[in-house]
């Protein structure tokens, strides 16, 4: 059973079908586990803060998220840092990941 801070409403939200969904790991279990989210029509994956997410121990959830996903989707990762484990958790997660460096100067 789901609970905290917004759960009824956002599970009648889900209820209704949503284009985009923003949750932390351990929430969108939740809602997966109540039958609540469906996961057949994922198009687009993005996981913000990926670095930071493994770094507190989240691996193991995202990778649970992404085992009810269907295989045909668009993964994105954005990260501050590229340390090793997520360079190995993209080439187990996505086909053919392309790394995109953003360098930021001040003047």
């Amino acid at each position: 059973r789901g609970d905290g801070s917004g759960w009824d409403q956002e599970r009648d939200a889900l209820s209704k079908g949503a284009d985009i969904i923003v949750a932390t790991p351990g929430r969108l279990i939740s809602h997966l586990n109540q039958g609540y989210v469906k996961f057949n029509q994922i198009e687009i994956l993005v996981l913000d803060e990926a670095d930071r997410m493994l770094d507190i121990g989240f691996y193991d959830d995202i990778m649970h998220i992404i085992s009810y996903l269907p295989k045909k989707r668009q993964t994105l990762m954005f990260c501050a840092t590229m340390p090793q484990k997520i360079r190995s958790m993209s080439k187990h997660i996505m086909k053919n990941p392309a790394e995109i460096t953003l360098n930021y100067f001040r003047y």
